[in-house]
């Protein structure tokens, strides 16, 4: 019975555990459909700018005089990743490419405090940590944080997770800095096509301005990738907990059936062992009194 209690008492912890993991998949699941659909406006956002900037400064010559590719700092390579585990080798895959990636006096950022964590296994302590957004309606002020400790950085690329096809969690490198003047394969499509618009500002003042929204929007974008990337990451690996939780508690509730019948038939055992001691006790019994009989 010392056996059965204990396998009753874990399938009891196991069962409270496995609702527990179905309630974070949810959550998970929750997370990334709500991050898919931010996608469409946060892109539509940045083609608008882009488009905007493109037709403010329709050549790359001309985007050059007002707004000067390179800043006076060095170039950063920023590092999107999880603020929360369960989320398989996300973080140790992110921080293998940037091991790879990196260039040479690179400075390293990172969002998410498990992808610091991977950085500095990797020998990429970041200089600058910020914490994931934790829901998409904090996008825009972590976005717009992250772009403002950065600025001095002449150069930034994002190194971050994104949904695939089939929602494989990909990780894409992409030059974030400098926004302007566009690279001739950059240069924003024709969805949102602009006229030549009518200028409240100066050349230098308007180049600046659309730059820097241009970056904001391409964080917010990487950001909210990385929030879709991230909880998928965490379905998929709460789904495969889920998976050997079921396939434990299935091979204890076996077991728990099998001691349980053993111990019915050890019980009817005894029952069966007594019933027969008690006949034979009856049957020994008249037997004796009647031989006491014939010596008196």
């Amino acid at each position: 019975m010392d056996r059965l209690a204990r396998i009753t008492r874990r399938l009891k912890s196991l069962t409270e555990f496995q609702e527990v993991v179905r309630a974070l998949q949810a959550m998970a699941a929750t997370a990334t459909r709500t991050a898919e659909a931010a996608l469409g406006p946060a892109r539509a956002h940045l083609d608008v700018v882009q488009a905007a900037a493109a037709a403010a400064f329709p050549s790359a010559e001309a985007t050059s005089r007002h707004h000067p590719a390179e800043g006076r700092g060095p170039a950063a390579l920023l590092v999107l990743g999880s603020e929360h585990g369960f989320v398989g080798a996300l973080n140790d895959r992110l921080a293998s490419r940037a091991a790879t990636d990196r260039e040479p006096h690179e400075a390293v950022a990172a969002i998410g405090q498990r992808a610091a964590l991977a950085l500095e296994e990797a020998g990429l302590p970041p200089v600058h940590r910020f914490e994931i957004p934790p829901n998409i309606k904090a996008v825009p002020r972590v976005a717009g944080m992250v772009t403002g400790e950065l600025a001095w950085a002449r150069r930034l690329r994002v190194l971050h997770p994104r949904l695939g096809k089939g929602h494989r969690v990909e990780i894409r490198l992409t030059e974030v800095l400098p926004a302007l003047p566009f690279a001739p394969d950059r240069r924003p499509g024709t969805s949102h096509p602009l006229d030549r618009p009518l200028r409240q500002l100066d050349d230098a003042a308007l180049a600046a301005g659309l730059a820097a929204e241009i970056v904001f929007a391409r964080v917010a974008e990487a950001l909210i990738e990385t929030i879709a990337a991230e909880n998928m990451s965490r379905l998929l690996t709460l789904q495969r907990t889920d998976r050997n939780l079921r396939d434990r508690l299935d091979a204890l509730r076996q077991e728990e059936r099998t001691l349980r019948q053993e111990a019915i038939t050890e019980e009817l055992i005894e029952i069966a062992a007594g019933a027969e001691a008690v006949l034979a006790a009856e049957t020994e019994e008249p037997s004796g009194d009647g031989a006491g009989a014939g010596v008196r």
